[in-house]
């Protein structure tokens, strides 16, 4: 029953997905934001569901449903654009206070390419491996902390996929390019 279970989830997620490409083509971007987080959600609901027991979680040490976090941290972490640039505001636990991490937007383009290669066929991938990543500036590659922001954003809007410690996968490499770009132009600016 469980695995009937998360297959009627994963079917949800890809009707989510198709619904946020379906309301950026339109321009709804209220309507981007919003599915986009309830894809998200599904898609943790079914990542925690797919992955094994271990016989050493106890109610006692169990995390969450779905690994999430609780308290402040779990409101973060928070993508804005500023400009050109991406900017994703964090939590620090340590600190008790927001941080925050920036990445060149025009960074999107080569890393969408990147991300095209390395995700055909659903094949999964480690972040090292888009590293270093060539930049389309004069100043060469891009910094590879502003490859861990990027990707880090395109997961929170559904259009890469984290498959537990195994790496990341491309959801719809076809669509990629225009679906970053509706996903950037959904973001709220500051």
């Amino acid at each position: 029953m469980i695995t009937k279970a998360v297959d009627v989830l994963k079917r949800c997620e890809t009707e989510l997905r198709t619904l946020v490409s379906a309301a950026a083509g339109a321009g709804d971007y209220d309507s981007v934001v919003r599915i986009t987080f309830w894809a998200k959600e599904v898609a943790a609901i079914t990542a925690d569901a797919a992955a094994p027991e271990s016989p050493r979680q106890t109610a006692a040490n169990a995390q969450p449903a779905g690994g999430r976090k609780r308290g402040k941290a779990a409101e973060y972490p928070k993508f804005v654009r500023q400009g050109d640039s991406l900017v994703k505001i964090g939590w620090s636990k340590k600190d008790r206070a927001e941080y925050e991490h920036k990445a060149a937007g025009m960074a999107t383009k080569p890393l969408a390419d990147a991300l095209i290669q390395l995700g055909k066929g659903k094949r999964i991938f480690q972040v090292a491996e888009l590293l270093p990543l060539d930049g389309s500036g004069d100043d060469g590659g891009v910094p590879d902390y502003q490859v861990y922001v990027l990707v880090a954003w395109l997961r929170s809007v559904g259009l890469i996929t984290q498959r537990g410690r195994q790496g990341y996968s491309v959801l719809k490499p076809d669509s990629l390019v225009a679906d970053i770009a509706a996903a950037w132009s959904a973001l709220r600016s500051r």
